[in-house]
Order: structure tokens, then sequence, then C-alpha cells
């Protein structure tokens, strides 16, 4: 789904804007293939730290990876300095270190790490691209970016919990509930009341947007919808183990083209 969900983005954001993109979820991508199940932790390790050093590098204008010169190089074109996209790096090191987050505070703040970085840069990158203001887009990436990743958290939540990372804040003592086969009823009505707070949450995060700024966002609206639809197919899902019915794909590819068509409209 994640994947998924990462290529109708690109399908559906407007061809000026798509290389950039591109080369950001690139660089998302290798970061986070830190946490693929089965990699030996010391390759993890050593990947993470590369990228750690590369996102550095990034910052101060000397990157070598070809997606990382392709982000600095877009925002060059449009006189922005080149993004930082440091916190993404922390964000995949706390999933592999597989902190525990004992409040919802530590958890909000893992998420938004993600937003900060990746989401972030989408929604200013997008609205500087074609000179529209870039104030609604931070406004936007701040309140649904954190959202949107811990649906998408949410919806992988067993395979997470089997490696030993679980997305809900919970006391040390209690951690074998929350990795349990399967999960108990308690537990899944739980998550399922977060997964309604989260999918209302995107509808109002969307929904405030300026109408002339919608166009601008379309990309970033697209993703919020998706994971909008992957709340609501969490909650009617058996098991959090982040699989996709049969006609699912084919309907996300729908949605997505709806909803961009709208937000190209000035609609929400």
């Amino acid at each position: 789904m994640i994947t998924l969900d990462r290529e109708l983005v690109q399908r559906f954001t407007p061809s000026p804007q798509r290389p950039a993109l591109v080369a950001l979820l690139s660089i998302e991508k290798e970061a986070l293939d830190t946490l693929r199940p089965g990699l030996e932790h010391a390759v993890s390790h050593a990947k993470l730290g590369w990228w750690t050093e590369e996102l550095e590098r990034l910052v101060v204008d000397e990157p070598r990876h070809p997606a990382a010169v392709t982000v600095r190089r877009a925002a060059r074109e449009r006189r922005r300095s080149a993004p930082d996209l440091r916190a993404l790096a922390e964000h995949a090191s706390e999933a592999l270190a597989c902190l525990a987050f004992v409040d919802r505070a530590e958890l909000d703040t893992h998420v938004r790490l993600w937003s900060s970085s990746v989401f972030r840069e989408l929604a200013v990158s997008c609205a500087a691209q074609i000179e529209a203001p870039v104030a609604p887009a931070e406004r936007f990436a701040e309140r649904a970016g954190p959202l949107i990743r811990e649906v998408e958290l949410l919806f992988n939540f067993e395979v997470h919990a089997w490696a030993g990372r679980v997305y809900t804040p919970i006391e040390p003592e209690q951690a074998s509930l929350w990795t349990a086969q399967p999960m108990a009823h308690a537990q899944r009505l739980q998550l399922n009341e977060r997964l309604t707070h989260l999918e209302v949450q995107l509808d109002a995060a969307v929904a405030d947007i300026p109408t002339e700024a919608r166009a601008a966002l379309s990309s970033t609206i697209v993703w919020a919808r998706l994971a909008q639809r992957t709340a609501r197919l969490a909650r009617r899902t058996a098991r959090l183990r982040g699989e996709l019915g049969r006609t699912e794909p084919l309907r996300r590819t729908i949605h997505a083209w709806q909803v961009a068509v709208r937000a190209l409209q000035g609609a929400a």
C-alpha cells in the first residue's frame, strides 16, 4: 500500500513538479529501506549512516547521490536553499532502534520527523514550482503530514510490532499485549478509535486549505485523501498487515485521479 500510494502521488502530480518529487521519494525509499525485514542489522546501520551523512551534505549543497543532486537542483531553479531532510534519517534511526513510545507526545514527535522532511518538502516545492504562496503549504504539511505517516504505520501495525516497533503509546509491561497473535479485541478497538480520529483530522485539514492554494497542493491532497481511504480500510481489515484486496489497487487509482482533478479545479 505504501509503495502504491507513492506511485499514485507521482502519477497524478503535474509534470513540472514530477522530477523533484520522484527524486524526493527515492531518497525516502533508500532511507526507510534500512528497516526492511531480513536485512542484516549491521548492513542497516551502515546504509542509514551513509544516508545520514548524505542528507548532511545536501544541506550544505554537496550531495553525491543522483536523487539528492536532483532535489538540490530543483530547489535552486526555484531560488530556494537546499532542503533539510535530516529529520528523515532521525525518523529511520528511531525505528531501527525499536524505541518504545510511552505517551502520545513521543509518538507524535516520531511521525513529525517524517512529515517535517518528506511531506513538508513536497508541499513547499510544489507551491514554489508555480510561484504560489508557501504559507498554506507549510500549514497543511504541518497539520496533515504527521496524520498521514501515522495511518501508514498503523495499517502495517502487526508487521511492525513483530519487528519490535509498536506504533501506539504503551507502558513497557504492556508490550506483550500489542505483539500477541492474534491481536486482542481491546487492543484492536483502541487502534480503530485512533484510525477514526486520524481520518476525521485529515478530512478537516484538506477542507481548510484555501481554495486558491488547492491546485498547487494537488499532490499532497491526493496523498492525504489516500491516507483517509487507508484509515477506513484498516478499520475493516481483520489484520493490520498492510494487505490490499484484489480490487483495491484499481479503486485507489480511480480515487486518486478523482481527487487530483477536483484539487486542480480548486475543490476539496
